[in-house]
């Protein structure tokens, strides 16, 4: 009887991975077209930026590129694959689709540093969103931060079946056979991608032209006092150290150099010193260092600047950069 379940399982396994390897990259909103443009233009750039929001509504390519350029001499494009509410493991999983594209010329990849977050949404767990990036190795990491949670608080338990249910979903291909049977195998092509406000900005997009008030504001300004008074130094965990290892690794097998960033914000528990292999680290969260954006009026949220701070925060970032470039030969060609 084990031998018969074995055998079974391990024919099940085959089966499901045949089904997967058959299917193209799901129509995620708003990340599938995103994938396909960088696909198409995957040789154009030198460096790609992967994240939150925190890059998607603030990292102005063009202008970045520009700044770079005419501070170092070195030519290059970059292109925003960053998205609304793309933390880790999500973010990690787009990075090796997007090195598995084999860009030519990609030089440099910039990844927003931040802790694996482990939390499902309710609303959100049978989505498409929630499901695509649990393969083995993206939900074994979410594992792997929950078990270094400490107690036995019943939500950490629930998370834990939770994303195990949601990859056994994904793994087995549930519901995806019809898809496959009514696309791909009966030639029914999937609708063109309509050309997105980001198609024209290498993949950025600026958040709403509007200011905090109110208790909003008052929040904010809170937040920030608070994080100016006191910004401990935030232990990094086993499990995002050694994700980060391994990235890094994929990153640089792929031609290519990685770099952090801890885009501006006021999460205490996102004060990293530094990266795993003394890769750079550019860290822009800290109100005493760069006090301009915490300013309420760079923000149209208490998390997300607008476009005039993110103009700031590109020309500060692109300094940085600037700088490494300088004393570096990863990027002429």
């Amino acid at each position: 009887m084990v031998l018969y379940s074995a055998v079974f399982l391990a024919f099940l396994a085959l089966v499901c991975g045949l089904i997967g390897s058959l299917h193209p990259f799901p129509e995620v909103n708003g990340i599938a077209p995103k994938l396909r443009y960088f696909a198409a233009h995957r040789d154009d750039y030198e460096l790609l930026f992967i994240g939150s929001s925190r890059f998607y509504r603030q990292i102005i390519p063009r202008q970045f590129d520009a700044q770079v350029e005419k501070a170092t001499g070195v030519k290059i494009r970059s292109f925003n694959f960053g998205w609304d509410g793309c933390y880790p493991p999500e973010s990690y999983f787009l990075t090796r689709k997007l090195l598995a594209l084999r860009p030519r010329n990609l030089r440099w990849v910039v990844v927003e540093l931040m802790d694996i977050n482990p939390l499902l949404n309710e609303a959100t767990t049978e989505s498409l969103r929630m499901a695509y990036w649990h393969d083995w190795r993206h939900t074994l990491l979410v594992w792997r931060r929950l078990d270094a949670l400490e107690g036995h608080d019943p939500k950490k338990w629930k998370l834990t079946v939770d994303h195990g249910t949601v990859f056994l979903k994904q793994f087995t291909a549930l519901g995806r056979s019809a898809e496959l049977l009514h696309g791909q195998l009966l030639g029914k092509k999937p609708a063109r991608d309509k050309s997105p406000a980001w198609a024209g900005a290498e993949g950025f997009t600026p958040g709403p032209d509007s200011l905090m008030a109110g208790e909003e504001l008052r929040f904010f300004e809170q937040q920030v006092e608070q994080v100016r008074r006191n910004l401990p130094e935030a232990p990094m965990s086993p499990a995002l150290s050694n994700a980060l290892i391994d990235l890094i690794a994929e990153i640089r097998a792929a031609g290519a150099e990685p770099l952090f960033v801890i885009a501006p914000n006021c999460n205490p528990l996102e004060n990293f010193k530094a990266a795993p292999g003394n890769v750079p680290l550019f860290a822009f969260n800290d109100p005493n260092l760069h006090p301009v954006l915490f300013e309420p009026a760079m923000h149209y949220n208490g998390a997300h600047l607008n476009e005039k701070g993110a103009a700031i925060f590109t020309r500060l970032l692109a300094e940085r950069f600037g700088g490494i470039v300088q004393n570096s030969n990863a990027l002429p060609h």
